[in-house]
């Protein structure tokens, strides 16, 4: 699997890790261990031509500006395999950003997610799944949910994540300009 995603400041990685870390000792839940990086995806799919992902990506990240999103408490999407996350407050700018990475990488994606949509995407910080009972998950709720999770962060680049055959990692990396249109 290939995602576009931004990865967390310094500061919220390790508050999203701080609450990993509560996660897995009170209530069990260490299936996000195996994607370790805090981070927040714009689109994924099972693969993506990435010889013409990387200077799609590069060009529009050139094109876009710093800016800052905040988070607005939990959420979880329901179904067969829960997912608890930390829900991120959709602006005009992310939005934004959102809909121009949709239509620069989406020609370049083989079986897409369509759950990552513009008119399906919540936009979200994961904090548990896969191993998630009705169990630890109300663990989880029952003290989070009393809990101040506020974070503002700048997101500042776009990231290429791949998660395959049991490793993970950053493909590539590209700032935002500091400046309008790279300017």
């Amino acid at each position: 699997m290939i995602a576009f995603a931004s990865l967390l400041d310094t500061r919220s990685n390790r508050q999203v890790r701080e609450i990993w870390d509560w996660l897995e000792i009170h209530c069990g839940l260490a299936g996000i261990r195996t994607t370790p990086l805090p981070h927040f995806s714009w689109q994924s799919a099972e693969s993506y031509d990435v010889s013409l992902t990387r200077p799609a990506l590069e060009k529009l990240a050139s094109e876009l500006t710093p800016f800052g999103v905040m988070t607005a408490g939990l959420g979880i999407f329901t179904g067969k395999e829960p997912v608890l996350y930390i829900t991120l407050v959709k602006t005009g700018k992310l939005l934004e950003v959102h809909q121009r990475i949709w239509e620069t990488m989406t020609p370049f994606a083989q079986e897409i997610n369509p759950l990552y949509a513009p008119e399906q995407w919540i936009p979200h910080v994961t904090l548990a799944y896969q191993d998630i009972s009705p169990e630890n998950l109300s663990c989880a709720i029952k003290d989070l949910a009393f809990l101040p999770i506020e974070m503002e962060m700048v997101i500042d680049h776009l990231a290429i994540l791949f998660q395959s055959e049991g490793k993970d990692g950053v493909l590539a990396q590209y700032a935002l300009s500091p400046t309008e249109n790279g300017r």
